[in-house]
């Protein structure tokens, strides 16, 4: 908007390329109302725009939208609508309701705060009845909720995966039991204790892991599939965020699980000779 191509211009929401079917480039009539007087005036589409912060700006119809254009075009608008009216005259005349100023990335809370304080004071010299906010205060809210989804999320995963270890070890033991003449064979040959324990193990792995890794994808599929939709509601840029951490701790989890629910039913069979292990088959 102030650059070479920017003059006369006004970006609007993407709503309008349909409603009006007018390319970019090409001129859409505004209408401004000043003591109770329209006035029309024509500005180039530099861009429609699907989304935009602090404005109000979406591909859809319902309700109003805003239009977003230089200070400079504004205050021509002005002058044009209130001809005769000096109190337009230049740009320190133009009316702002809001002013939002975006800092550095690599800026410090404590550099935040001395820009926040010298505003303040600035406001408070000129007579106050401005209100200053940042965006962390309004996230502030926002954080705690995030906070607390963490902690009900991670209390569930704990949950379900001792309720997943606890079926592990009801079915390692059915597992076992159902295959103790196939042990018994496998000692009468010579398969030692250590490898007959990294089976059974490598089994209740697999289990538990590819049932957690299986419920992750289902998860993750439905909960990218709800931040679409709440994108196409909302209009507003929601990221989709996968815990790492979280993955990590089902794995271990899953090998835990594995060795203690796998340890338990084998050794109740190898703790035996080999002929008890074929008797207690039958």
């Amino acid at each position: 908007l102030y650059g070479r191509d920017g003059a006369r211009s006004m970006l609007v929401g993407a709503r309008y390329e349909l409603d009006h079917a007018a390319p970019r480039g090409s001129s859409l009539a505004i209408a401004m109302t000043v003591n109770d007087t329209t006035h029309l005036a024509r500005l180039r589409v530099l861009d429609y725009v699907r989304i935009a912060p602090t404005v109000r700006m979406s591909p859809f119809r319902g309700g109003s939208q805003d239009v977003v254009m230089s200070l400079l075009d504004y205050q021509r608008l002005l002058s044009t609508a209130m001809a005769g009216d000096e109190r337009f005259a230049s740009l320190e005349d133009v009316p702002l309701r809001r002013l939002v100023l975006r800092l550095r990335a690599n800026v410090t809370e404590k550099q935040v705060q001395q820009v926040r304080q010298l505003l303040v004071g600035g406001v408070s010299r000129a007579g106050g009845g401005i209100h200053i906010g940042s965006l962390a205060d309004e996230l502030e809210p926002i954080d705690t909720v995030n906070t607390i989804m963490a902690y009900f999320f991670n209390i569930t995963t704990v949950v379900a995966m001792a309720v997943a270890f606890f079926s592990l070890v009801s079915s390692m033991y059915a597992n076992v039991r159902e295959q103790t003449k196939e042990i018994g064979i496998l000692r009468a040959v010579g398969l030692g204790k250590a490898r007959l324990y990294r089976v059974y193990m490598y089994e209740a792995f697999t289990l538990v892991f590819a049932s957690s890794i299986t419920g992750m994808l289902v998860g993750m599929a439905v909960g990218y599939t709800m931040v679409l939709q709440q994108v196409l509601f909302t209009q507003r840029p929601l990221r989709f965020h996968f815990d790492g951490y979280l993955l990590l701790a089902v794995f271990l989890s899953s090998v835990l699980g594995a060795l203690v629910a796998s340890a338990g039913p084998v050794r109740y069979v190898l703790g035996r000779n080999v002929v008890a292990i074929m008797r207690l088959a039958d």
